[in-house]
């Protein structure tokens, strides 16, 4: 009797050690994936000098997450332009299908001298945070701030 059974008694084990191994696998993602978020939503963006190379960076406090370099050999100038945008919320149900958050942003730009080109390269929610960006540019770069004015001859 007890030989009969010791195949249904290995198969309900190796059963069970799968479940507790995909089970333990989607921990482990759903761990890793919960951080992540995690570290996106508490992150800030702002910029990072180092060896006379400009960098957009995203911070968690004090500490330097992700850097991209910005070109600004061919821009010698840069701007804010302020402009208006709004934020759809789509979640909402029928009864408000158009809501959405009207807010002003100021993007910094990078000009060149006749200001016809332009690259942006942040978008800030506060005059006084972008004001706080352009001195740290100016600061730390040979780059000058202009009213943005574009000149097409």
């Amino acid at each position: 009797m007890l030989v009969e059974l010791y195949p249904v008694v290995k198969l309900s084990i190796l059963i069970s050690q799968e479940f507790e191994f995909k089970l333990f696998t989607w921990a482990i993602f759903l761990s890793v994936t919960f951080i992540i978020l995690i570290i996106w939503i508490l992150s800030k963006k702002g910029f990072y000098y180092k060896n006379e190379n400009l960098y957009r960076g995203y911070f968690i406090g004090r500490l330097l997450l992700i850097k991209q370099k910005l070109a600004i050999q061919d821009k010698p100038v840069c701007a804010i332009l302020k402009s208006n945008k709004r934020q759809k919320y789509g979640f909402f149900s029928a009864a408000k299908p158009d809501l959405a958050n009207k807010f002003g942003a100021f993007d910094i730009y990078l000009l060149n001298e006749n200001h016809t080109a332009k690259n942006r390269i942040m978008t800030l929610k506060h005059e006084k945070n972008s004001q706080k960006a352009i001195d740290f540019i100016m600061a730390h770069t040979d780059l000058k701030f202009e009213v943005y004015c574009p000149r097409f001859y």
